[in-house]
C-alpha cells in the first residue's frame, strides 16, 4: 500500500534546504527573512557560541546592509553591493555550520573573457565569452569553494560561461529561452528545460516499508514522447535518477531509487543511521529539483539537455554566487562592458536575473542555515 511518507506527524514534502532539512517542522511564517534570522540566530548562541555568534551576527547585519542598498542602486552598480551580500552571508552559513575557510583576494573565484582559444575583444564579447572559474582544492581554494565542498557539489567542471549558468536557473528561465529563442535554429517550443511540478514530496511502500519521491507534471512534450498519450501505467524513463508513469489519468515522476525507512522499536543509533540515509537521499535528488521563491514556492525538475544547455551539477546558491561574482568583477573594472550589456539583447535577462536574485539567495541560503522551511504568512499551501 503506497501512502504519504510522514514523520512524527507531519507528511514529508520537498523541502529546500539541502544538507539537513528539519523533516519535523511546520513552516517559518515571515515577510522578513534578514530579521527571522537574525532572530533564529540569538536562540542558538549556546549551540554555536557566544563570540562565534557575534561573528555570525555581524556578518548577516552586514549583508542585510548590503541587501538593502543594493535595492537604491541601477543595474550597472548594484553587482557590487550584491556581490558583497551574497559573501557575507555565505561566510556567515560556513561559521554556524563550524567549517573552516581560507581568505584568498577572489573569494575562490576568478572571471575572465575567453572566445576561440584566445581572449576576445570588446566587439566580440558575449554571455558566452564570459567565463568563471571556481577555484579547485589547494592554496587557492577560499569561500565559494568551500561553500561548494560542504554541499557536496559533484560537478567535475571549474569552468563555466555566463549563459550556462544563467541557463541553469528557473528563477529567470522564461527571461532566459526569450532571450535566446531566435538565435538557437534548434529551439523547441514543446521542450522545456524546467518541467513544473505539484504535490511534490515523498511516499512510502507500507509492505516493503521504503521511501521515494514522488509528484504530478502537466501534460506536455519531452523530446518526442507526448505524455497526454501514455497509456495507463505505461513507464518514460526520465534520466538516470527519475522516471515517469501514467496512473489514473496523471503523469507522475519518481525516484527510480528508493531507500528503508525505520521500524518500530529501533534504537538511536538506528535512527540517526536512516536520518543520515534520507538526507544524502533528498541531497542527491535536489540536484535536479529547484524552486522558485515565491508566496506559493513553486517546484521544478530539471531535463538533462535541451536545445545543447547543459545541466550543471551545482546547487542554486552556488550558481547564484558564481554569476554575481562575474557581473560584479565588471561592475568594478569594466562598467562599461557592464552597461553594453544591459542594452544589448540580453538586457532583460540580466536585469531580470540582478533584481529577483537576492530574494531567491537569501531565502535558499536561510533555509540551509537554519534547518527550517520558510514562508510567506496569509498563503495556504
Amino acid at each position: 500500500m503506497i501512502e504519504p511518507f510522514r514523520i512524527g506527524n507531519r507528511n514529508v514534502y520537498l523541502r529546500k534546504a539541502i544538507k539537513t532539512p528539519n523533516w519535523n517542522t511546520d513552516r517559518v511564517l515571515t515577510q522578513n527573512t534578514f530579521k527571522f534570522a537574525e532572530l533564529w540566530l540569538s536562540r542558538n548562541k549556546q549551540h554555536i557560541g557566544f563570540k562565534n555568534y557575534e561573528v555570525i551576527k555581524s556578518l548577516w547585519k552586514q549583508a542585510e546592509n548590503y541587501y538593502t542598498v543594493s535595492k537604491t542602486l541601477p543595474a550597472v552598480a548594484a553587482p557590487l553591493t550584491l556581490h558583497y551580500c551574497y559573501l557575507n552571508a555565505i561566510k556567515a552559513l560556513l561559521r554556524f555550520k563550524g567549517i573552516q575557510y581560507k581568505y584568498t583576494n577572489n573569494h575562490g573565484i576568478s572571471g575572465s573573457n575567453y572566445i576561440k582559444g584566445g581572449y576576445s575583444s570588446a566587439n566580440e564579447r558575449t554571455l558566452e565569452s564570459e567565463v568563471v572559474t571556481l577555484d579547485s582544492e589547494g592554496e587557492k581554494k577560499g569561500i565559494t569553494p568551500t561553500l561548494s565542498k560542504y554541499l557536496g557539489e559533484p560537478e567535475k567542471h571549474q569552468h563555466h560561461t555566463l549563459k550556462d549558468l544563467l541557463a541553469n536557473l528557473v528563477f529567470i528561465h522564461r527571461a532566459y529561452e526569450h532571450t535566446f529563442r531566435e538565435e538557437n535554429h534548434s529551439f523547441d517550443p514543446e521542450q522545456e528545460f524546467f518541467i513544473p511540478l505539484k504535490n511534490a514530496g515523498y511516499k512510502i511502500n507500507k509492505e516493503t516499508n521504503r521511501v521515494y519521491f514522488s509528484a504530478e507534471i502537466k501534460d506536455l512534450f519531452l523530446g518526442k514522447t507526448n505524455l497526454q498519450s501514455l497509456a495507463s501505467n505505461q513507464t518514460v524513463d526520465f534520466h538516470e535518477d527519475f522516471e515517469i508513469i501514467r496512473k489514473h489519468d496523471k503523469n507522475i515522476i519518481q525516484s527510480k531509487k528508493d531507500i528503508e525507512w525505520l521500524l518500530a522499536g529501533v534504537d538511536e543509533k538506528e535512527k540517526k543511521a536512516a536520518f543520515t540515509n534520507l538526507h544524502a537521499f533528498h541531497r542527491k535528488l535536489r540536484m535536479h529539483l529547484d524552486y522558485i521563491s515565491a508566496p506559493l514556492d513553486l517546484w521544478y525538475i530539471k531535463q538533462n539537455k535541451v536545445n545543447n544547455t547543459p545541466i550543471i551539477k551545482r546547487y542554486n546558491i552556488t550558481i547564484i554566487m558564481l554569476i554575481m561574482h562575474r557581473l560584479s568583477e565588471l561592475a568594478r573594472y569594466e562598467p562599461g562592458i557592464l552597461a553594453e550589456y544591459l542594452d544589448s539583447r540580453a538586457n532583460w535577462l540580466l536585469r531580470e536575473f540582478i533584481q529577483f536574485s537576492p530574494h531567491q539567495f537569501i531565502d535558499e541560503l536561510t533555509c540551509e542555515m537554519t534547518s527550517l522551511e520558510l514562508a510567506v504568512p496569509g498563503i495556504r499551501p
